[in-house]
């Protein structure tokens, strides 16, 4: 149990060193998601009800993340009935998709592992060289109620 209560300590410690950097990331996160919200607007506004406003196209661009929408859904939304099949015409659908997920994907949920991982890592090297009690909630708290109640 001790061992497990030290792990949380960490985890938590964890978290708390990480929110400055986290914070930032959210920042970068949004607007680069935002920027995508837009040009899915733009690309898909008309054809898809997904992406009629802006806060549904962002919604949507969240399910992009975990894998909800189908390229093949887009690019029937963004063809049309009446013309010829031309994959060129496609370039647009196949940048917003591919870049998405790439950037979003790829590119910034790597760095927010980074910063949970580097977070973790400076947590434990501040941690590893103390004894059990040492890093121990519980022990602290305990000691502050002998503390105030002279036992």
């Amino acid at each position: 149990l001790v061992i497990l209560l030290n792990r949380l300590g960490q985890i938590t410690n964890t978290i708390a060193v990480a929110t400055t950097s986290i914070s930032h990331f959210i920042l970068v996160f949004v607007f680069c998601l935002a920027v995508f919200c837009m040009c899915g607007y733009l690309l898909f506004g008309r054809s898809m009800e997904e992406f009629e406003t802006m806060s549904e196209s962002f919604i949507t661009m969240l399910q992009m993340i975990t894998g909800d929408v189908a390229l093949l859904d887009l690019i029937s939304a963004y063809g049309s009935t009446t013309m010829e099949y031309n994959p060129v015409a496609l370039i647009p659908v196949y940048l917003f998709y591919f870049g998405f997920f790439f950037v979003i994907v790829m590119l910034l949920l790597n760095v927010l592992l980074a910063i949970i991982i580097d977070s973790y890592n400076s947590v434990y090297e501040e941690t590893k060289n103390f004894k059990t009690n040492d890093y121990n909630v519980f022990s602290d708290m305990w000691l502050c109620v002998g503390l105030t109640f002279d036992f």
